[in-house]
């Protein structure tokens, strides 16, 4: 499977690449308009990414449009609920009760607090039906 890490903190990248690559390829996007360019690309060459780590608040353009934008052409292909278009999970240190609604009204699959806890990473992908690769030890 493939993943798109969107992020635009150094440390937190290593942190996400080390923890996802566990299970699936990693790609790393570091603004909204990057992101939207990699996610389209790997549609349009039919190797569409399984899962896109979205931080809220990137210095860049904010991960929450890039969710709408995502949302709105999934539906635009047919797509009835955000549960048939890729998997997206937010990540953010902001813990206000608003952002985390309004994440999950714009149609995400999920939500991690930063720093990231390993319990909830694997949780949150256990139920997201998403497992590990055969080779790894996670």
């Amino acid at each position: 499977m493939r993943i798109l890490i969107v992020e635009d903190e150094e440390l937190i990248i290593k942190v996400m690449n080390k923890t996802f690559s566990f299970y699936g390829e990693c790609e790393i996007a570091k603004n909204s308009k990057e992101a939207m360019m990699l996610y389209l690309a790997g549609i349009e060459k039919n190797t569409p990414f399984g899962l896109i780590l979205l931080d809220i608040a990137l210095s860049s353009g904010s991960g929450l449009s890039v969710l709408k934008q995502i949302r709105k052409r999934e539906k635009k292909a047919g797509a009835k609920s955000h549960k048939e278009g890729v998997k997206i999970i937010m990540t953010t240190g902001n813990r206000k009760e608003s952002v985390v609604k309004e994440s999950i009204a714009s149609g995400c699959n999920g939500y991690l607090l930063k720093p990231l806890n390993p319990k909830m990473v694997k949780e949150i992908l256990q139920k997201l039906k998403i497992t590990p690769l055969k080779n790894s030890d996670s």
